[in-house]
């Protein structure tokens, strides 16, 4: 299994705004299982992130040939926003 960590950097999250991601392995490679979670940057009492709706689909990037991307979304069920980066694990 491979690991990939902080995808896009730290970013903030707020209870208000879920965050959309979408990323690509390699050069849009189907790997298979691909599962993404969030990293807390600071541990903080009572904090949560939930990565739900964790999706795949192919798509056309910019050379138009047909490439694999997967999709999570990020929400913080918290009051507090929380600082966090993005991790992928995948079999491939």
């Amino acid at each position: 299994m491979a690991l990939i960590r902080g995808i896009g950097g730290i970013v903030t999250i707020t209870h208000e705004f879920p965050h959309f991601w979408n990323y690509f392995i390699g050069d849009g490679l189907d790997v298979g299982v691909a599962t993404a979670a969030p990293g807390f940057v600071e541990l903080s009492a009572g904090a949560k992130l939930v990565a739900s709706d964790q999706a795949v689909s192919v798509t056309r990037r910019e050379e138009a040939s047909e490439k694999v991307q997967y999709l999570v979304t990020v929400t913080n069920p918290g009051s507090a926003p929380v600082a966090y980066t993005l991790n992928v694990g995948y079999f491939g």
